[in-house]
């Protein structure tokens, strides 16, 4: 990985998006374990 490339993932760790990116991720894996879990039940 070049380093310019480095750092252009850096910059988009810090930045607010990938935070709510990653929010956005966790809240559709709990819907859809939940789902799952009420498909089985």
């Amino acid at each position: 990985m070049t380093s310019s490339t480095k750092n252009k993932l850096q910059e988009l760790y810090q930045s607010d998006d990938y935070l709510w990116l990653q929010q956005t991720i966790k809240l559709l894996k709990i819907r859809s374990t939940r789902s799952l879990f009420v498909w089985y039940t």
